[in-house]
């Protein structure tokens, strides 16, 4: 059972499934491929911004841009039904990522993993249900 199935719903049925993705800008065609195969199941997704172009490194406005960003990310995860953590091909992730998955953990989210490695995408879950 979803967090969303307590939602109501004005267009009748169950509430669809809302999915945070959590990943690194790197990734950004995983990202999309990821987001695919959501909306096709039917899901809703909630996903970090990418922005086509960012003021330099170290001006006051880059840093307020990040933080909020990083704040909005952890908004997102507080009204997800579940996550899905994008992984590099190393199987890594870094440590903002890793803050990410504990904080979903800690509000009883499920989280699950989609690794791609050479271009292939493998899916496991690491956390079912808590």
């Amino acid at each position: 059972m979803t967090r969303g199935d307590t939602r109501t719903i004005v267009f009748g049925g169950p509430a669809p499934e809302i999915v945070c993705i959590c990943a690194t800008g790197a990734w950004q065609w995983q990202v999309q491929t990821v987001i695919e195969s959501v909306t096709l199941a039917g899901g809703i997704v909630v996903h970090p911004t990418v922005f086509a172009s960012l003021p330099p490194v170290g001006s006051s406005r880059r840093g307020r841009l990040e933080e909020k960003h990083q704040e909005l990310q952890f908004r997102r995860i507080d009204i997800a039904d579940r996550v899905v953590v994008i992984k590099s091909g190393s199987g890594a992730i870094g440590a903002l990522l890793q803050k990410q998955v504990d904080y979903a953990e800690a509000q009883q989210i499920p989280v699950s993993y989609q690794e791609f490695v050479d271009g292939q995408r493998l899916e496991y879950t690491e956390t079912d249900s808590l």
